[in-house]
């Protein structure tokens, strides 16, 4: 999925600004993520000037005992800053260095009506004492080999000395690259929608020469007392030398998205909900094409070579694809359970199908090498699931920011069905997917 600009991004696992003078609210305090144990810090965020601009810092420190990085490493921050200008649309800055990984992103965007748009540059790269070539094919998710026994294309099964979520799915090369978007919305009797393109263009400083053009179309139909949400997704990418952590995922977003979007992914977005159960595998954040029934599942195939021998690929994840998916909401049908206060519980049917694709370079008879896309094929799965909305802090506590922080939005999916399987599994089997984060 394309990386957003973070603006305008769910905010539900992070307090927003509540108004108040400089210095505004400051917060000191403990949090723990599975990377480094317990982190010792605070977080300021505020207000001024008429709510035009509006900035959020926090640092953190791993301790000694608990820390597995170098002292560089140990100190991490967060930094946000907003300039809305009157006529003149809003700026913004942002920089992250967490879980060994450092963004940094400046962009503007502004509105007219119901079309929005903007622009935006951001840079990124992960840090870490292990450190493999470029084109080690760990880290290269395009090259069809294998090299010391590790596998490229199931990383999942390779024991890395990594702490980031997903570690061995995100490179240590760098990353500059400059994105464009437009979406426009709409709405009428009833229904509500938006169409949003997204472009992300490499820049000559960049290690990754890799773009890709994405068009995104969401939809509210309303149907008698219940509703249907669909949302379809076109993604078309290229270029050299790729990375893992930006490619398209076929059932979740991309660990960028997912680890700039949700503070709640950055912090257990590897931890294994269940060591011996394929079926929980680990905390997801939706999107890319979100096929949620394969999750986990690496969806291999076997496709033909240049020389025309058989070879088998895995296509969780790739650089051009899709996706469908819908949803039907049954919360007017359970009309008749008890409500709890604090948490909304909205469980609805849902459905998925989609195509991913890759770029597969090999040598035919000839000893000449081709690059051909080669694809997974059609890929569907249905079942159902229930969103839940935490929210009412202040139930809990009168603390301001608390008050002021967004839902926390986790979903349950079952998906029950899917229309490709492997090893013993079978096509009509429980499975299960925790995830955070709306998609449609």
């Amino acid at each position: 999925m394309a990386s957003r600009c973070s603006v305008l991004r769910d905010r539900e696992t992070r307090p927003s600004g509540v108004v108040v003078p400089i210095p505004g609210l400051i917060r000191p305090g403990l949090r723990y993520n599975v990377a480094s144990g317990m982190l010792l810090g605070a977080q300021a965020s505020g207000q001024y000037a008429g709510r035009k601009k509006q900035f959020n810092l926090g640092v953190w420190y791993a301790p000694g005992w608990q820390a597995r990085y170098i002292p560089a490493q140990k100190l991490q921050y967060q930094a946000e800053f907003k300039h809305q200008t009157r006529g003149g649309g809003t700026y913004y800055y942002q920089s992250l260095l967490y879980n060994e990984v450092n963004t940094h992103e400046m962009g503007w965007f502004d509105h007219v009506g119901k079309t929005q748009y903007g622009l935006y540059g951001k840079s990124m790269q992960r840090y870490h004492r292990l450190i493999y070539s470029v084109d080690h094919p760990l880290y290269n998710p395009w090259i069809n080999s294998n090299t010391n026994g590790r596998d490229p294309y199931f990383p999942q099964g390779d024991l890395m000395d990594g702490f980031l979520p997903t570690a061995n799915q995100w490179s240590y090369i760098s990353q500059v690259h400059l994105n464009l978007f437009l979406q426009q919305a709409y709405s009428g009797w009833g229904k509500t929608g938006s169409v949003r393109f997204d472009m992300r263009m490499p820049s000559p400083w960049s290690q990754s020469q890799y773009g890709f053009v994405q068009l995104e179309w969401k939809h509210f139909q309303p149907l008698g007392k219940s509703a249907l949400r669909l949302r379809t997704l076109i993604y078309y990418g290229g270029g050299n030398n790729p990375t893992p952590e930006s490619a398209l995922y076929l059932s979740n977003a991309n660990p960028e998205d997912a680890f700039q979007q949700q503070s709640l992914y950055r912090d257990f977005g590897m931890y294994n909900l269940n060591n011996s159960s394929k079926e929980w595998n680990t905390l997801q954040v939706n999107g890319g094409l979100n096929l949620r029934g394969f999750n986990g599942y690496t969806a291999p195939k076997t496709v033909k070579q240049a020389n025309g021998n058989d070879t088998i690929l895995a296509f969780f994840r790739g650089n051009q694809g899709l996706g469908i998916n819908t949803s039907f909401d049954l919360t007017p049908y359970f009309r008749w359970v008890p409500k709890i206060k604090m948490i909304g519980i909205n469980p609805y049917l849902f459905g998925d199908a989609g195509i991913i694709g890759q770029p597969l370079t090999s040598q035919n008879a000839q000893n000449q090498t081709f690059t051909q896309n080669v694809y997974s094929g059609l890929l569907c799965d249905a079942g159902f699931g229930a969103s839940m909305n935490i929210k009412n802090w202040s139930s809990l506590a009168k603390n301001k920011a608390l008050r002021a922080a967004n839902p926390l939005n986790i979903r349950v999916d079952f998906p029950i069905w899917v229309n490709a399987v492997q090893g013993n599994d079978d096509f009509l089997q429980f499975r299960m997917r925790v995830s955070v984060g709306t998609d449609f």
